[in-house]
């Protein structure tokens, strides 16, 4: 199985709704303002170049992790740093654990962005998104989760875009 996310950062005052990203209606609201589109794939290839195109959209990372049928993966990239004698590992994290089924995955994906932030001479460690996603995808299809950010201190919105290939046997 190929897992690839597209994860894209928006500016606090765009204005991202169903309408100018020619969503339909989610296929899961969280209660923390998280929405969930499950799609097929060209669909989502369509919505990430409409979500690029948005005013101060701005691409975080394209990670990708090809695994198998009940076997973890994970994929880090940035940097540890140490704070107050205490190693934090900052930018991108992305883990999944699939469970392939003859046209249904089931994929349980964990997404962690943090970064740097300079306050002065001081150094702290600000956490983007924390989320972790249990989703039921056909062959073909893929999901799009946006953050819209108002649980956050910087109200940046924040889009994933994950695509789940299965070969074919």
């Amino acid at each position: 199985m190929n897992l690839e996310a597209s994860i894209i950062s928006f500016e606090p005052s765009v204005q991202l709704n169903r309408s100018n990203l020619n969503l339909g209606k989610p296929t899961y609201v969280g209660t923390n303002g998280i929405q969930v589109w499950v799609m097929a794939e060209s669909d989502l290839k369509q919505l990430s170049g409409a979500c690029l195109k948005a005013p101060g959209a701005q691409a975080l990372a394209k990670p990708r992790i090809r695994t198998a049928d009940a076997i973890g993966a994970s994929l880090f990239c940035g940097e540890s740093l140490v704070l107050s004698g205490v190693t934090n590992s900052v930018g991108v994290s992305f883990d999944s654990y699939p469970r392939v089924h003859r046209e249904v995955t089931d994929l349980m994906a964990k997404l962690l962005i943090s970064k740097t932030l300079t306050n002065g001479p001081s150094l702290s460690v600000r956490t983007n998104m924390d989320v972790t996603a249990r989703v039921l995808l056909q062959r073909g299809n893929g999901f799009f989760l946006l953050d819209a950010g108002t649980n956050r201190g910087n109200g940046k919105p924040i889009g994933v875009i994950v695509l789940a290939k299965v070969p074919k046997k």
